[in-house]
């Protein structure tokens, strides 16, 4: 029997590299009995060494003079990776079973997270206006068997305009720092073209299935659909927004990273009209994007409103 945890602490340059092995994976024996396994050295080594490889090279890590890595199996339902910070540490849980050429860029969007929740508290920033948000709804919604579906769909929709930002910005340098963003035109308008195609896939279901439904049972039939929509929406639009903020706005990730939710939109739009770049692919509250948060929130209550009269 291995211990529960295998803890193992690195120097870099008077920074604390903590790595802590917590990995075993569940196998099926010939009787259909489910039995705790340790993964191969080789493949927790290779973790290992991508982990201290970035930590020794990362401009971002080096904003921190304590990280921790917890290798974990975190099964195949959940992310590749995530992130925590607890008491100003960094946390990132790498799982075993992600094991490939893409770990590098999984650690160091990880990273980028946190040093994004590091210089502007965006994380938390974010969780304190859901949180408020669900208290203010709570006092005005009636009848309250109504209000979770209501609030699922707000949080949604506030949680993808903002978790758009989140990961645009980790998306950027997971790009720059692996493959080296160039700025161009020609790269732009790719990465134009990846954003607008997922904006309208994700208004096009929003519009014509979720506005249409005909009541709040059906919008929750189609919640897994919407949820795998917004998911996958948030990487491309959000590398977008911030490419254009630092290509045509040059502005620099820090500056990126300190601006508020409305401040950041209203900049990108503002970017798009002067450059005469064609139409925003979302803004905050001037109804021009493709996706507008304003919109999409007025547009949810409006359905709420007939669904409960």
């Amino acid at each position: 029997m291995w211990p529960l945890s295998k803890k193992e602490v690195h120097n870099l340059d008077e920074r604390k590299i903590i790595i802590l092995d917590k990995s075993y994976f569940w196998k099926k024996t010939y009787k259909y009995d489910l039995i705790k396994q340790k993964p191969h050295d080789e493949q927790i080594n290779f973790i290992k060494e991508n982990i201290l490889k970035i930590c020794n090279k990362n401009k971002i890590a080096k904003h921190f003079p304590v990280l921790k890595f917890v290798l974990s199996e975190m099964g195949s339902y959940s992310k590749r990776a995530n992130y925590q910070i607890k008491k100003g540490v960094p946390i990132i849980t790498l799982a075993i079973n992600f094991w490939s050429d893409d770990l590098p860029k999984a650690i160091i969007h990880e990273l980028a997270h946190a040093w994004h929740e590091k210089v502007g508290g965006y994380y938390t920033l974010k969780n304190e206006i859901n949180q408020k948000l669900k208290y203010v709804l709570w006092k005005k919604i009636r009848p309250k068997k109504s209000f979770y579906h209501f609030v699922n769909w707000r949080t949604y929709l506030q949680d993808f305009f903002y978790g758009m930002i989140m990961e645009g910005l980790a998306s950027y340098i997971e790009h720059d720092e692996t493959d080296k963003i160039i700025l161009s035109k020609k790269q732009f308008k790719s990465f134009e073209g990846e954003a607008w195609a997922k904006a309208k896939s994700f208004l096009l279901f929003y519009e014509r299935k979720l506005l249409t439904s005909k009541n709040l049972d059906e919008v929750k039939e189609n919640w897994e659909r919407f949820t795998n929509l917004k998911n996958s929406a948030q990487y491309p639009i959000g590398l977008h927004v911030v490419y254009t903020l630092v290509f045509f706005g040059n502005l620099s990730l820090e500056k990126i990273a300190k601006m508020k939710f409305y401040s950041l939109l209203k900049k990108y739009e503002s970017i798009i009209i002067s450059n005469k770049l064609g139409k925003p692919i979302v803004s905050a509250t001037s109804g021009r994007g493709v996706l507008d948060y304003k919109r999409m929130i007025n547009q949810s209550l409006m359905y709420y409103n007939k669904q409960v009269k």
